[in-house]
This record gives structure tokens, C-alpha cells and sequence, in this order.
């Protein structure tokens, strides 16, 4: 074939769809950048979150304490954070 020539495929013909979109979370109503694999623990680190017994829903459903550093936020995710108040 006279005048043709091959082209080697690169990576960005193969690159991930989710490199073709902005990658975020709400963390309170507040966008956050993602990560993919950033656990709870995480994003409590990146929003520099004060306090030390926080209740943590993602997209309506609640994390145990005892999960946040297991736990694997999605890339979409609707993240709320709350500091329960105890007294008398």
C-alpha cells in the first residue's frame, strides 16, 4: 500500500473513561477531589476535619468508626460528616 503508513496505538487511545471527566466527591456540600482508593479515614485527613468521634454517611448510609480506614469512598460519592454532641 503506497503512501500508507501504520500508526502505533499510545496509551491515550487506551487511557480509563474516567480520565476523559473531572474526578470529585462532596464532602458536606463541598466539592473534593478524588482519589480512587482514598478511604473515609482520608477524606477526613484532606478536610482537615476537627474532631475526634465524627459519624460518617456515604450516599445515605452510615459508616461504623470501626470502618474508616477499610472503607473505599466512590469517585461520585455524597459524603456527610457530623460531630455528635453528648452531655447533660
Amino acid at each position: 500500500m503506497a503512501g500508507c503508513s501504520a500508526r502505533t496505538a499510545t496509551y491515550a487511545d487506551y487511557r480509563p473513561i474516567w480520565r476523559e471527566r473531572a474526578i470529585m466527591i462532596r464532602v458536606n456540600g463541598e466539592a473534593l477531589d478524588y482519589t480512587p482508593g482514598m478511604t473515609v479515614e482520608d477524606v477526613l485527613k484532606l478536610t482537615g476535619y476537627p474532631y475526634s468521634t465524627p459519624s460518617v454517611w456515604i450516599d445515605g448510609t452510615l459508616v461504623p468508626m470501626t470502618a474508616f480506614t477499610i472503607t473505599v469512598v466512590p469517585d461520585g460519592a455524597d459524603v456527610e460528616v457530623l460531630h455528635m454532641i453528648v452531655g447533660g
